[in-house]
């Protein structure tokens, strides 16, 4: 057994195996072309990883996308940790030692290479890993999942609701009612909104004024938002502006997904210059507007607690799922690796959305 960088490209096709077996070959990310776009095309550079190889078959990886972030003025290059996996059919004992080697030599790969931090998004299973001893993660943050019903959720007369499902028809039951109908918030006139179809130079005069609050955050220019939400080969989105004297002061982006056995459209990412209110609640109610339309019972989003957005969320009826009802809990796991570490390991000081990750 011995581990190796991945090179993307050339081993591609052996990890989308592995992938395969771990997620299950009909999963929508199992395909050479979301790899190329995560591994090979990132505006940050092309990515790595570490391939843990036993008899000439790949049996664990740990991938490493390029992305970079920013706290102010002050840049901060992060290894974003993917697909960590190991081979579902080894031994108990040897999967583990599998396991803790990959993450090992993943760590030492994101130090050679001068980043900042190393994070991930790790599921229940993995996140008990990477926070032990041997592995040395820290959990940074966990968002909180909110929902906003646009309606009693829909059941057929033979089905029987799984919990998550009896849920949401609480929720759509006590709130669709007192929410049906979009809110009267007095945008202001001079204010529109525009669908687009992709980011242009506007844009990249927003980032700055995004970076004004200090909060560290996801690169957010025209060129990164195009590769995470137009160039993306298997998921689709919508994007709406909120545009003012010819500039953007904020933008919502939207996908289709069902979560808690509901139709729902989930806010992938939510930014506003200035944490405008109405600029705020316009997009909030754009999104909520286009999602009724298409006959979504749900409009759903991530969101950590003291984020600035957190207001106009509650005064547009999101609600906070109790975390047993959460189906899937995310939260964010780094390692220290610079002295820049007091800033990225501090939850509040991250501005956080859906998108940040690969998977949504």
């Amino acid at each position: 057994m011995s581990e190796r960088v991945f090179i993307p490209g050339e081993d591609d096709e052996a990890v989308l195996l592995l992938r395969a077996k771990v997620w299950g070959a009909d999963h929508r990310f199992t395909n050479a072309a979301y790899y190329k776009w995560l591994f090979h095309d990132t505006p940050d550079g092309p990515g790595a990883g570490i391939v843990s190889e036993k008899d000439g078959k790949v049996i664990g990886f740990a991938g490493l996308s390029h992305r970079k972030g920013q706290s102010g003025n002050n840049p901060i290059r992060i290894a974003h940790g993917l697909d960590f996996m190991v081979d579902p059919g080894l031994p108990g004992m040897l999967s583990g030692r599998v396991a803790i080697r990959v993450v090992h030599a993943h760590l030492k790969l994101v130090v050679a290479r001068g980043f900042d931090c190393s994070l991930n998004y790790p599921n229940n299973n993995s996140h008990r890993m990477l926070v032990s001893k041997r592995a040395q993660f820290e959990t940074v943050f966990e968002p909180d999942l909110y929902v906003r019903p646009l309606s009693a959720i829909r059941l057929s007369p033979d089905e029987t609701p799984n919990a998550g499902k009896r849920a949401a028809v609480r929720l759509g039951a006590a709130f669709g009612a007192a929410y049906s109908g979009i809110r009267s918030i007095g945008a202001s006139r001079d204010m529109e909104i525009d669908i687009l179809d992709g980011f242009d130079e506007r844009f990249d005069r927003l980032w700055p004024r995004l970076q004004a609050d200090g909060k560290l955050r996801f690169t957010r220019d025209a060129r990164t938002l195009n590769w995470r939400y137009f160039d993306h080969p298997v998921a689709s989105y919508k994007v709406f502006a909120a545009i003012r004297n010819g500039d953007v002061e904020g933008y919502i982006v939207t996908c289709a997904r069902e979560i808690l056995g509901a139709d729902a459209r989930l806010i992938c990412d939510f930014m506003v210059a200035g944490q405008q209110r109405d600029v705020q609640e316009t997009l909030l109610s754009t999104a909520i507007d286009a999602a009724r339309r298409e006959g979504a019972e749900l409009v759903a989003t991530q969101m950590i607690s003291h984020d600035g957005a957190m207001p106009a969320l509650k005064r547009l009826g999101f609600v906070r799922v109790p975390a047993r009802f959460n189906p899937k809990a995310f939260r964010m796991a780094a390692v220290r690796c610079s002295e820049k570490d007091d800033v990225i390991m501090q939850g509040a000081n991250w501005s956080f959305r859906w998108g940040d990750m690969d998977v949504v």
